[in-house]
């Protein structure tokens, strides 16, 4: 006999973007994925480093209807505190990264266009205490791949 049926539904966004230099860049994005996201916003434009809280799907009353997504995503320093909704169509540009690559951008988390393509070479900050073995031990910088 059946004692408990827990049924889920996830959802992960694919993002296929093609830029006028003919590159293309696909992006898997799943919940709890940390991102640089270029987006527009209210008219504006951002380029935020986040987290991925939840991705929403949304049917377009279109026919045949079809499907597409929006990401909540908390923008915070703290990720708690500022969550935006962005729909899928309003992606600019995005970079998958880890929970690291955000934390070496601290205190400012101030994002470059530079940053979404190859290697990026953090600042080395005054404190060394906040990146351990930088100036020490002959190491001088830190490079995160992606």
């Amino acid at each position: 006999m059946l004692l408990q049926n827990s049924t889920e539904v996830l959802f992960s966004l694919c993002v296929k973007l093609t830029f006028d230099t003919g590159e293309t860049k696909v992006v898997t994005v799943n919940t709890d994925d940390y991102l640089l996201l270029k987006f527009n916003y209210d008219g504006s434009k951002y380029s935020r480093a986040c987290r991925v809280v939840d991705i929403v799907p949304v049917m377009l009353t279109t026919q045949p209807i079809s499907y597409t997504a929006t990401l909540v995503v908390d923008c915070s320093t703290k990720f708690q505190a500022e969550r935006l909704r962005v729909a899928a169509k309003d992606i600019l540009n995005i970079k998958k990264v880890s929970k690291d690559y955000v934390d070496s951008l601290a205190p400012e988390y101030t994002i470059t266009e530079d940053m979404f393509d190859g290697d990026y070479i953090p600042a080395t900050p005054s404190e060394i205490y906040m990146i351990p073995g930088i100036n020490a031990g002959g190491v001088e910088f830190a490079r995160i791949l992606r």
